[in-house]
């Protein structure tokens, strides 16, 4: 995985300044499909408000969730270190990360920017 890195509005300090306060993160998991229900290897990229999958790095965007301050988050028992995000129009994504730790990097990163919102 790669690094998260924080910037506020404008790439200011964020909570200095009293502005929100995004994370941004990429790297791979595994996702289920919406129609066919099948585990997909993803490259996931996380900027604001956006959490958007393509084949591979540098490749073709397959899909984007839109967050808002309503969207939520959790565990999910479906798989070994999976957790559920519920977005706009309340789209479910359902991912497997490769560690419990990289899963809790992911959904603090994702709760981070939904407070963001807020």
């Amino acid at each position: 995985p790669v690094p998260v890195t924080t910037g506020g509005a404008g790439g200011g300090a964020g909570a200095a300044t009293g502005a929100p306060v995004f994370v941004t993160r990429q790297g791979n998991m595994r996702k289920l499909g919406r129609k066919v229900k099948n585990w997909q290897e993803r490259w996931f990229e996380l900027d604001h408000d956006r959490l958007r999958y393509f084949v591979r790095k540098g490749g073709k965007n397959k899909g984007e969730l839109v967050l808002t301050k309503d969207s939520s988050i959790a565990v999910s028992d479906m798989v070994d270190h999976g957790f559920a995000l519920r977005a706009a129009k309340g789209r479910v994504l359902i991912c497997e990360c490769s560690s419990a730790q990289d899963r809790n990097d992911w959904m603090q990163a994702l709760w981070t920017n939904i407070r963001a919102l807020s």
